[in-house]
């Protein structure tokens, strides 16, 4: 009498036969995909009890048939036949039940990306994004939590570092095609530096600039700690920061084209926008020139070229540059001891002040 599990399972056949070979009855599964819970799924499917599938076990089950070796050749309906009907039928529809889906893969690589889930999974979600781009945007998030490592040394891991490349790409292009909605600027950031840091091409980098243009002002400084591309260009990549204030410059100046001449309400409320996101930009701005001026290696040009990139406008008070400047020379006095650069910094400082 053949047991259920060996009628549809090639991978136990061929360890029961081995076993028999070596005249013993023990059969071990040590490296099964899936653990106990897909092979419960398994189980329970060859001796023909009831089997719940849901987003939340489906990828443990569909690869622990696939270990098992659960084909058509063995048994015509076999699981996977099933597995792969409920997921094209069911979970690929729901933009929901795909990231759940997407979000348990992690677990189980590289068996998930393998056997095309993952691949699928993200296909789903990206032809789903005009659903509601604030949900996509926060389930992206929380993809991005729960698979990019927290720490430096494990994103930037030789073993890991091209799947962790992989991982920040697809989020970035499966963002909402909504560049002002969805995810907040705090999200971009985090990106853009995981995608600097993991060495993503300048294309992926230039589309999180662009995205990250709309709503800079909404950032913190600790948000705009870039990491610069190389030690010797210093701590931080004050270049990309003064890329991006220039882009929401820009941005800015072109959605009112200087004409506000008309009194409505609506253009007032725009221009109050304006107003207020202009402010920020200019106390984010200098903030963050406090902040990067402890670096030593942070050129003076760069300094400057950052703190006149805001408009007039974003300064009402010069509070903030001063503080920066003062910043900048001490570091210079004490590290730099180059008397050129000291009389520029002061210069500036009292043209500016001017």
């Amino acid at each position: 009498m053949q047991f259920p599990l060996l009628s549809k399972s090639s991978k136990l056949q061929k360890l029961v036969l081995k076993a028999t070979e070596k005249g013993t009855d023990d059969v071990h599964i040590d490296d099964l995909p899936g653990g106990a819970k897909g092979f419960e799924i398994c189980a329970k499917f060859c001796y023909g009890m009831v089997v719940t599938l849901s987003p939340h076990n489906v990828v443990a089950a569909r690869c622990a048939a696939e270990y098992l070796g659960m084909t058509e050749d063995m048994d015509k309906g076999n699981l996977i036949f099933k597995i792969e009907v409920f997921i094209n039928s069911s979970i690929l529809r729901s933009w929901k039940d795909s990231i759940i889906v997407l979000l348990s893969t992690k677990a189980l690589l590289p068996w998930s990306e393998e056997l095309k889930v993952v691949g699928r999974c993200i296909d789903a979600i990206a032809s789903k994004t005009s659903v509601d781009p604030d949900l996509i945007g926060e389930a992206l998030k929380a993809y991005a939590v729960r698979w990019l490592p927290d720490s430096y040394d494990a994103l930037v891991a030789d073993d890991y570092m091209r799947r962790n490349q992989c991982l920040v790409e697809t989020i970035i292009w499966l963002l909402p095609s909504d560049k002002s909605s969805g995810c907040s600027c705090r999200f971009l950031l985090k990106l853009l530096k995981v995608a600097i840091l993991v060495g993503s091409g300048d294309h992926v980098k230039e589309e999180l600039m662009r995205r990250i243009s709309f709503q800079l002002h909404k950032a913190s400084v600790k948000d705009l700690l870039l990491p610069a591309a190389s030690p010797s260009e210093g701590m931080h990549d004050v270049r990309l920061v003064h890329n991006l204030v220039q882009r929401f410059v820009a941005r800015t100046a072109l959605s009112h084209n200087g004409d506000f001449v008309e009194k409505s309400d609506e253009k007032m409320i725009e221009l109050n926008f304006e107003q207020e996101s202009t402010l920020a930009l200019g106390e984010l701005v200098d903030g963050y020139l406090s902040e990067v001026a402890a670096d030593p290696d942070l050129e003076f040009s760069t300094f400057v070229e950052l703190a006149t990139a805001v408009p007039e406008a974003a300064r009402p008070v010069h509070d903030g540059l001063y503080y920066a400047v003062d910043a900048y020379i001490k570091v210079c006095s004490m590290h730099l001891m180059n008397l050129n650069l000291l009389n520029g910094c002061c210069q500036y400082f009292l043209l500016y002040d001017e």
